[in-house]
């Protein structure tokens, strides 16, 4: 392994530790209110959008405070002069609340999170076969993840097998869409979770 493939690596776990911080918000929803969820929400994605633009205007990640403190390293390149992958996911949750139940936005900010961490991480490590400059070990890991999500949520909200069996048909679509999401130029942050609250939807949950 050279070391630009391993600094590649480095970076990607350090965005990937971050990233996770998003499971708060399954586990706040869990013992709050949707009304509350919402309000929550939409203030982080008013926030993200400002400091996005601040950021941008003002060049901040090229500072050397930012790089120091490893900010310029969670933003990845076509990020960098537009809107970060945070506020496409406080877009994709906040859609996800309008239209969703409670298990639902669940089931689909936890695959946004976990599904897409064990996807980038595994797909860094061991990806070999390339489709779309993703890895299909990564895509693998991306369902297999969110088969055990589906089941997990499953156990504890008590619902039936045909509801195991919806969401582990959207873990499937969604890991075909995260898998192209690069051709329909979607950040797949906001995507992957639409698309599993959409499926789960259109099937009656």
């Amino acid at each position: 392994m050279n070391k630009k493939h391993q600094a590649d690596i480095y970076i990607e776990f350090y965005r990937k530790s971050i990233h996770l911080l998003g499971l708060i918000f399954p586990v706040l929803y869990h013992f709050s209110k949707n009304s509350t969820m919402i309000v929550l929400i939409t203030a982080l994605l008013v926030l993200s959008f400002i400091v996005d633009k601040i950021r941008v205007k003002f060049n901040l990640l090229e500072y050397n405070f930012f790089k120091k403190i490893g900010l310029s390293q969670i933003y990845r390149k076509h990020e960098q002069k537009s809107y970060s992958a945070l506020t496409f996911a406080f877009i994709g949750m906040l859609i996800c609340l309008l239209i969703s139940s409670k298990p639902v936005f669940n089931l689909a900010i936890s695959i946004l999170i976990l599904s897409d961490t064990n996807a980038s991480i595994i797909g860094k490590l061991f990806g070999k076969t390339k489709i779309n400059g993703k890895s299909i070990e990564g895509s693998i890991a991306f369902f297999l993840t969110s088969c055990a999500i589906s089941l997990f949520i499953t156990f504890i909200y008590e619902l039936d097998y045909k509801f195991l069996f919806t969401s582990l048909l959207a873990s499937l679509l969604s890991a075909i869409v995260e898998l192209y999401s690069n051709n329909a130029k979607l950040n797949d942050n906001m995507i992957i979770p639409i698309s599993v609250s959409a499926i789960m939807t259109i099937f009656g949950y």
